[in-house]
């Protein structure tokens, strides 16, 4: 039998070993290179994009929207107790539906929530 020495036979030549490697190299190059679309407030991109402007003028390095992005979310991971230190708005006890959570208006219906206590507690129910 002739062996084939046309276009494309070397691929094929490749034992599993390489095949998987070649697919493990692939594999990450697409799940770092990849990008999704994020949807932000029109005046949070023009602050990124001045932001980006006074960095690139006082510093000379220029950046990208999406390389800027990365970087912030990489600084608030790595720094977590200070980004949320930063994006706390309204204490949570000071937040008006927190409030409400806490002294609930009965309105007089009644309904499954009232055998809430009895469920949680393991005693049986009575139906009505």
């Amino acid at each position: 039998m002739k062996e084939d020495t046309g276009p494309g036979h070397q691929y094929f030549a490749l034992n599993a070993n390489a095949w998987i490697n070649i697919l493990i190299i692939y594999l990450y190059r697409y799940m770092y290179t990849m990008s999704t679309t994020i949807r932000i407030k029109e005046e949070k991109k023009q602050t990124l994009q001045v932001f980006l402007a006074r960095i690139f003028l006082e510093e000379g390095l220029k950046l990208n929207e999406q390389d800027a992005v990365g970087a912030l979310i990489d600084f608030g991971t790595a720094h977590k107790e200070e980004f949320i230190r930063q994006i706390k708005k309204t204490p949570l006890e000071k937040d008006v539906a927190w409030r409400m959570l806490k002294k609930p208006v009965n309105w007089g219906v009644r309904d499954a929530a009232e055998n809430v206590d009895k469920y949680l507690n393991g005693l049986e129910c009575q139906g009505e």
